[in-house]
């Protein structure tokens, strides 16, 4: 009998599929390797038999990142998607239930905000239990094709377990249909992840401690997020009631729920990136010739150039953008003495994210090798605004040009230009703040295009959005800066004890 295998690499098991031609290519076997070479047959089936999988028993989800860093799955197939994959996601029941205090779907959280509540077991039936696992978790996902198939990619980013003393447990541990039982819980947000999720190697100098900054939720805002399909940042509560384990059974979970929150992190402002020569993805210095017409005799040469400036602040929201400032140099050199330079210009700018991601580590900035998959949006800032040049003469050294040995003899001029980019929100859109993380990443630059005459010189220069922190929840959904948005400017990570919540009354634990 001719058998066909197929293999799935987890990151700590391997599953191996048997199946034979005969009968269709239905599987026959279903056999799981641990990383400790234990092999397991999970199921064997008679050709004539229904296909029937038997749900493996893991170990507990989330684990610590030391654990379990990146994870790698198919996204289709008959024992994709249930408890084979994702265990957690049969768990899901009315008889375990999260609740987060003043919590709305569309509430906004960032460093440093505190996330309390309680979680509440209804249970329908005698549960004999071991412990119950309430978590802050943040995990990274990325979806590819894979040849006919999706794969998505995950990297756990956080896990904070809240401690729980053995003490409110009932004795005997069991929890019976018609009670209801609280166990309260409070977590704070903090502005680093530490260093353990980003342990692989890395070329660029920096980057690891970027990576150590929490991202913001991607992929699940109720706005354009500017991200492509596929790309997920998600921030939970999670909750996990636990079995007993035995010498012949590892602990299971019987109960599971989880609660999505929207985190938009503050930041400090990151130094300036070190751009190298003839990058494709940025443009700090542009030269063209001026001409006054468009098929008219070239006047002298013009240099448009900048540096990269400062962070620009998002609002609370994340709608929109405060004013900032920017600057440019134009340099003129005339070709001839009687050649006066320009009096005007016009400017226009362009604020363009773009997202980078891809299903394995990255070791550099993405935005500056441009070999990782990227998608771009762009937003208008400014629109042809006129701008007055007011020229000084150049002291001593000239600029090079192209021109010719007796055109390079005409002094050069220089202008300063300095031009307000207005603040601005949007009603379909939310920004978030530059991040760059092991999967996924966003940064921005600013396109600047200047006109004068028939002359267009166009700049690429890269800048970070950046949230500064706020002290205040502002409770109406609809203020003008649509804040929702609760955050602190110290950040801690320290849990409360249960002594510190609060007291447990009847009915709770």
């Amino acid at each position: 009998m001719l058998l066909y295998v197929a293999l799935l690499h987890l990151k700590d098991v391997t599953l191996i599929f048997l199946t034979h031609r005969s009968s269709e290519y239905r599987i026959i076997a279903l056999i799981l390797k641990t990383r400790q070479n234990n092999v397991f047959l999970l199921r064997c089936l008679r050709l004539s038999d229904p296909l029937i999988l038997t749900p493996i028993v893991m170990e507990p989800p989330y684990a610590k990142p030391q654990d379990i860093i990146f994870r790698r799955q198919h996204l289709s197939g008959p024992w994709i998607g249930g408890t084979v994959c994702n265990p957690f996601k049969a768990l899901r029941s009315n008889e375990l239930e999260i609740t987060i205090n003043q919590h709305f779907a569309s509430k906004r959280y960032s460093s440093g905000s505190q996330v309390k509540g309680d979680v509440i077991i209804k249970p329908q039936r005698d549960i004999p239990f071991d412990r119950v696992s309430i978590k802050f978790i943040c995990e990274s996902s990325v979806e590819t094709n894979s040849g006919d198939l999706p794969v998505e990619t995950s990297h756990l980013l956080l896990d904070i377990d809240m401690p729980i003393s053995p003490s409110v447990y009932p004795e005997p541990r069991a929890f019976h249909p018609g009670e209801s039982f609280s166990i309260p819980f409070e977590f704070t947000i903090p502005a680093r992840l530490g260093t353990a999720p980003c342990a692989h190697t890395l070329r660029a100098e920096g980057l690891r401690d970027l990576h150590s900054q929490a991202p913001p939720s991607t992929g699940c805002w109720e706005r354009d997020s500017m991200a492509p399909k596929g790309i997920k940042i998600e921030y939970t509560v999670q909750a996990t009631l636990w079995s007993s384990s035995t010498e012949e059974s590892p602990a299971m979970a019987m109960l599971g729920s989880k609660q999505p929150i929207q985190v938009l992190p503050c930041g400090v402002e990151h130094g300036p990136l070190v751009v190298p020569h003839m990058n494709p993805n940025y443009c700090l210095k542009s030269s063209k010739r001026l001409r006054t017409a468009l098929f008219s005799r070239a006047t002298g040469q013009l240099t448009l150039s900048a540096d990269q400036p400062r962070a620009i602040q998002l609002k609370p929201s994340g709608c929109g953008v405060h004013p900032t400032t920017l600057a440019a140099k134009i340099v003129f050199q005339p070709f001839q003495d009687n050649s006066s330079p320009p009096d005007n210009c016009n400017i226009s700018v362009r604020l363009e994210s773009e997202t980078w991601f891809r299903d394995r580590p990255m070791n550099d900035f993405p935005n500056l090798v441009g070999q990782i998959a990227d998608y771009s949006v762009d937003e208008t800032l400014l629109t042809k605004a006129s701008i007055p040049l007011s020229w000084e003469i150049s002291s001593s050294e000239r600029r090079e040009s192209n021109a010719s040995s007796d055109q390079q003899s005409s002094i050069p001029y220089w202008s300063t230009i300095e031009v307000e980019l207005p603040s601005f929100t949007s009603s379909e859109r939310i920004f978030l703040p530059t991040f760059y993380s092991c999967l996924s990443s966003r940064t921005y630059k600013l396109r600047v295009t200047v006109h004068i005459g028939s002359t267009s010189l166009l700049l690429a220069l890269p800048v970070q959005l950046l949230l500064v922190g706020t002290t205040h929840l502002v409770p109406n959904e609809y203020a003008e800066e649509s804040l929702n948005t609760e955050s602190a400017v110290g950040p801690t990570v320290r849990l409360p004890s249960y002594d510190e919540l609060h007291g447990h009354g009847e009915g709770s634990l």
